[in-house]
């Protein structure tokens, strides 16, 4: 199932979010690798989402992965519940109403991945700041980062 949101109702444009990678925690940390770096289904994702029966429990980002590499203390059979990151941020698809909220979320939470779910907390999609940026108009960021250096001085 894919989901999309409506960012401009004046020009009919539209968000299509990422659909995610999703293993279960007992997967290896080498099947994650490999479905980050595009193997299994020859493209790229920047994360893969952990899912105990029908929750979303955990999350392994590209950037989790360059962490571990570094790490002695893990190898290719580790178990993701072991590595991942939790608790995961998630937003309802009822919540889903304002792009530039989201994108405030985001930044504020300190991610760059924020998986969106339904009632049943399943996921619909996988918002990203590379969806983002791509979407949001380059004044937009310029504006956010004009009121952020005025708030740190």
């Amino acid at each position: 199932m894919s989901f999309s949101f409506k960012v401009d109702y004046l020009t009919d444009t539209s968000l299509a979010l990422e659909p995610p990678l999703v293993l279960p925690p007992d997967a290896p940390l080498k099947q994650a690798i490999s479905l980050v770096a595009g193997h299994e289904k020859s493209i790229t994702h920047t994360c893969v989402l952990v899912q105990d029966q029908s929750s979303v429990i955990g999350i392994l980002t590209e950037r989790d992965i360059v962490r571990l590499a570094l790490s002695d203390a893990t190898g290719p059979e580790t178990a993701i519940r072991e590595v991942m990151t939790y608790p995961v941020i998630t937003l309802d698809q009822e919540r889903f109403t304002d792009i530039f909220s989201v994108y405030s979320l985001m930044r504020r939470s300190q991610i760059r991945h924020l998986p969106i779910v339904d009632r049943q907390q399943q996921v619909l999609g996988l918002v990203t700041m590379s969806i983002l940026r791509e979407s949001l108009h380059l004044g937009y960021f310029l504006r956010f980062r004009e009121v952020q250096e005025v708030m740190t001085c």
